[in-house]
């Protein structure tokens, strides 16, 4: 087909469309990425084939590169809410990646006698941009919730796992470090 008429853009996202099917390793989906870049550049209307593209950067982790395109998409479809949503999964798994990696210093740190001031500031600092990336998450699955036609259970439990971050951040984990450090006389904004 693309030997025929290599300017077609549905043979491109065919092509794509079909590497990714059945578990593509990272290869594939780089293929992939590359074959819906095409596609979308020969495209009268390539907003199904941009939103394709989106899922890849997620799937291949690419966080702020996805982030920076949805908010691209976002312009063109403002209606959409499965760009919001997928939006709010890549600030969700952003913020699984700190929490996960944090929990286990925060513990150490816990255990620590005299905890040296970049440690302290170094959790302070992560256990902010937790919260941050929770809170933007949370606000990207709210603007989904409002546009989706039928109610939708993920988004809402979404919702609620990242309202459970904030809250366990605002009331346990943050106050902790900043107790914590004001104990061996570190200042924290």
């Amino acid at each position: 087909g693309l030997d025929v008429d290599d300017k077609s853009s549905i043979l491109y996202q065919l092509k794509a469309d079909i590497l990714l099917q059945n578990n593509p390793d990272i290869s594939k989906m780089e293929s992939a990425n590359e074959l819906y870049q095409i596609a979308i550049k020969y495209s009268d209307n390539s907003g199904p084939i941009k939103i394709k593209l989106l899922n890849i950067f997620i799937e291949l982790g690419h966080n702020e590169k996805a982030i920076d395109f949805a908010d691209n998409l976002l312009n063109q479809y403002p209606n959409d809410p499965n760009i919001y949503y997928n939006v709010g999964v890549v600030y969700l798994r952003m913020a699984k990646e700190i929490q996960d990696r944090s929990k286990i210093k925060y513990n150490e740190l816990n255990e620590m006698e005299r905890p040296t001031e970049n440690i302290i500031r170094e959790l302070y600092s992560d256990f902010k941009q937790l919260r941050k990336y929770a809170s933007f998450s949370k606000d990207y699955f709210y603007e989904a919730l409002d546009l989706e036609q039928e109610e939708n259970l993920d988004t809402k439990n979404a919702i609620s796992e990242m309202k459970s971050a904030i809250n366990q951040m605002d009331n346990i984990f943050i106050p902790s470090i900043r107790e914590r450090a004001q104990s061996v006389g570190i200042e924290l904004d």
